[in-house]
Formats: C-alpha cells, structure tokens, sequence
C-alpha cells in the first residue's frame, strides 16, 4: 500500500486505543454535525469545540508521554475536523486486538490518517482510514475573559454527575442554579421548571474549597451541565475515582476540569488536589500521562446580557 510522504509530518503512536475513545467520548457534542479543532504541539495533542450558542467550550488535552511515539515537527499547528466523524473512525479502531493507532498528519490532500497493522494467525490486517480537515470558525478562547478573584470546590466527579442528571427532570431543561457559601461551607445545586429540587453536595467530600465572597451564586444551562459533567466513564469502566475541579470567576464564568487515567493508571487523590492548585502550564507538567478534560461555560445571565 502507498504511503504518503513522511516529511514535515507529524507521527503519532498511541497503544491504548479504547482510553483515547473513553476520553473524547467524555468531551461528546450533544450536535451530530459539531466541528471540532484539533492541534498538535511538541508537549501533547488537544481537541476542542465551541458550542453553536457560544455558550460553552470543550476540550480535551493529552500529555505527549501518553503516546508511545510523538513525533512533532512543527511548534504548534491545528486543523478542523467533523467531531462525530473522528469519533466515529476511531470507535472502529477500538474494536481491534490492541495493536497500535497510528496518527499522521498532513496526508497528500491536508487529511488526517489513521492507521493499525494487526498480526493475525494467517497474515496482517491493515485498518486504514483518511479524515478530510475543514475549516472551523472559533469566537476566541473564553479563558481570555477570566475575571478574579475566583471561587472553587474539588471533589469526585461521581457526585456530581449524579447530582446533574437528577437535577433535568426538576429543570425541565432550562437551568441550574449553583450556591455556593463559606461560612458554614455549602455547595448547593437547584432547579425549578417542572418540578422543584434542591441538592445539598456533602461537605465532607471536599477535596479542595475557596470561595470569594460570603456567597456566590450564579445560573448555568442544563444542557450544559449534562454534556459537562455526565460522560465521564464510570467507576467500574475505570481503575480510578475521576476528580473534578469547578472553578467559577467573578462574573461567572464557570471553567470544569476532569483528571482522567487512561490504560487503568491510578491517578491519586493528592495529585490531583495538588493538580488543581497549579497555573495551567505547571499542571501540564504535572500531568504528563494524563488527560485533561476541560470545560468552560458561560452563565445564564452573561448569555441574556449578550
């Protein structure tokens, strides 16, 4: 089978195919048409989209040491891809024996290839896919907008997703209210629509509070909510408990990062406290052989405004 020519490409290996579905498959596009970015660096491989209400963004980040081969020639380069397009192609990749995915990028046409050579009994099996790139128009990071002083809580992403999920019956689909106290400490989510509901999150599973003002409050979209918090891969899909970290900043704007193993490597609470107490380019770091889930939405009221 023909190759392209190898240079001024990037090379990328990565062994374990179903962690890498796990992790983009927690960062799923509610929108079957959603276009999504995705970049290449020396330091690692990032996914991200922006949401058609300009609402909310997602992104994934993996550390260069979770592929077992990284070759980057450039400093930084990114193209556009349909999401559901991606996810689709390597969903088929998964279901192979275990050997080796294989990235390349650019093809002969600025294509995105994929590729795994398997040892059958009789002959190799080559899998051999070709992902057309396409332009993706993005607002700018909403990370540029970030007012302190900020307020966060760190804790078990299990709690929270459940929380999220009973919460959409009572809302009816509309919105969320976050309350969040500091004396005594109170993370409180509640909707109103249908019906009415109030969860109190348990204080004693706090890995990790700061809040800024005696009280902060604010509205997110249930919608929002759903796709951030209830795709994670469950405990029993995953070696270790996923932490989360929900920071919000002055104004409201809420950023939600999920500490994700892939391959069943543990990950340890204390890592990730001391994870999220790092600027963002020290945590990559720290990170390295770990995915970075990332969300970042904007509240109810900064949309009206808008």
């Amino acid at each position: 089978m023909a190759r392209d020519d190898a240079s001024d490409q990037c090379c990328l290996k990565m062994a374990d195919v179903k962690g890498l579905v796990e992790a983009i498959h927690a960062i799923k596009s509610p929108n079957k048409n959603q276009l999504c970015m995705l970049s290449v660096n020396r330091d690692g491989l990032s996914l991200k989209w922006e949401d058609s209400s300009k609402g909310m963004q997602s992104s994934m980040w993996l550390h260069s040491e979770l592929f077992s081969e990284y070759g980057c020639p450039w400093v930084q380069r990114g193209f556009g891809l349909h999401f559901g397009q991606f996810m689709d192609t390597l969903n088929v990749f998964a279901l192979g024996s275990g050997a080796e995915l294989v990235l390349r990028f650019p093809g002969a046409n600025e294509e995105l290839i994929c590729e795994m050579t398997e040892n059958g009994s009789v002959a190799q099996l080559c899998t051999y896919a070709r992902i057309n790139t396409v332009e993706v128009p993005f607002t700018g990071d909403f990370m540029d907008a970030w007012e302190d002083p900020s307020s966060f809580f760190l804790m078990s992403s299990a709690l929270l997703k459940e929380a999220v999920e009973d919460l959409e019956w009572a809302s009816g689909g509309t919105s969320v209210a976050l309350l969040i106290k500091r004396n005594p400490v109170q993370i409180t989510l509640s909707a109103q629509g249908i019906g009415e509901l109030l969860i109190a999150l348990p204080a004693d599973s706090l890995d990790g509070f700061s809040c800024a003002a005696a009280e902060v409050c604010h509205r997110y979209k249930q919608k929002h909510l759903r796709t951030a918090f209830t795709q994670l891969p469950s405990a029993k899909d995953n070696a270790s408990a996923v932490s989360s970290k929900v920071t919000i900043d002055k104004e409201g704007l809420m950023k939600v990062t999920h500490m994700l193993s892939l391959g069943g490597n543990e990950v340890p609470y204390r890592t990730q406290v001391v994870l999220s107490a790092q600027p963002d380019t020290q945590r990559n770091a720290l990170a390295s052989g770990r995915c970075v889930i990332q969300f970042v939405i904007v509240s109810e009221l900064e949309l009206n405004e808008e």
